[in-house]
């Protein structure tokens, strides 16, 4: 009787070992026809994920720092700040070709880019051609800066 036991247990191994082998739904085969499957679209949607998720976070920081900013600041240290930036943007707009503008802007973060070009009264469609971003991104930056 315990050897008829031994048989059929060993017999069951057997079979089931060639099962596993056969099966095709294991996780390593799985994993491995994805990573064949995967098309160029996928690819560049992830790195379409991954700029959104950048822009988001430089714009967290940005926004944390002009909240720390608006506290910090002096109301009559405000006022003459802002006679000095209008002083200064008349005098841009005289005689300022559009790639000069464009060169000046390129070397500060995204969102003063996209503020001072809203200053000098360039549309959301222009900005975003200029500095190839997203509309949504032009559109977010300008209502932060609304408030």
């Amino acid at each position: 009787m315990p050897i008829i036991l031994i048989i059929m247990g060993a017999l069951l191994i057997f079979f089931n070992y060639k099962a596993i082998k056969k099966d095709e739904n294991t996780f390593s085969n799985v994993l491995k026809y994805k990573k064949r499957d995967i098309t160029d679209f996928e690819v560049k949607l992830g790195g379409i994920r991954k700029d959104m998720a950048e822009s988001l976070t430089e714009l967290q920081q940005e926004i944390l720092e002009l909240k720390t900013n608006r506290i910090d600041r002096n109301p009559l240290q405000e006022e003459d700040n802002l006679n000095l930036k209008i002083d200064n943007k008349i005098e841009s707009i005289v005689d300022v070709k559009e790639e000069d503008v464009i060169n000046n802007i390129s070397k500060k973060g995204k969102s003063e880019q996209i503020k001072e070009l809203l200053d000098m009264g360039f549309t959301e469609n222009e900005i975003c051609e200029k500095l190839s971003i997203g509309k949504g991104e032009v559109l977010l930056v300008k209502g932060l800066f609304k408030k």
